[in-house]
């Protein structure tokens, strides 16, 4: 399946929604963890706690741009309930599926980050890495690199200054 990329009536809004879907990405992570085991299990953990960092480290951009902290269990369920949707997709599907459908995310990203202001730049830069780590990781272990797993442990670290 093919996405076309969002388009949003600024920057602003986009960083807003992105935000959002970190919220949902943790929980959407977590869920897909408890549905696999062994070293997938592991990457998705890895995944989750990358989303719940990025949370706490765009913090203050959410704060100055009014993301509304009241909806987030709401949005935690959305992505609860989108692994539920996944739940008998196997590891190598899920991995196919990240890399077929993560560019479109990467390519939001980076309209926004282009289009963000002095302000916000960093987190939309540091948003968009952390799309491209998830398409790196997903990309070498669907080739079976035995260090794919790095790339995500990598960039949990660099947000853990």
């Amino acid at each position: 399946m093919t996405l076309a990329p969002r388009t949003f009536a600024s920057a602003a809004k986009g960083l807003c929604a992105f935000y959002e879907e970190e919220i949902s990405g943790e929980a959407f992570f977590s869920t897909l963890a408890s549905f696999h085991s062994g070293e997938a299990s592991k990457a998705l953990g890895l995944m989750s706690s990358i989303e719940g960092a990025m949370l706490q480290v765009l913090a203050p951009m959410a704060k100055r741009l009014r993301v509304d902290p009241s909806r987030a269990t709401a949005i935690r369920a959305e992505g609860q309930r989108e692994a539920e949707t996944l739940r008998g997709l196997g590891w190598h599907d899920l991995l196919r599926r990240m890399c077929e459908e993560y560019p479109v995310f990467v390519a939001e990203f980076e309209a926004v980050a282009k289009a963000a202001d002095d302000a916000e730049r960093a987190g939309a830069q540091l948003l968009l890495d952390h799309e491209v780590a998830l398409l790196d990781f997903a990309a070498a272990a669907l080739a079976g690199r035995k260090d794919s797993l790095q790339i995500l442990e990598d960039f949990l670290a660099k947000l853990r200054v």
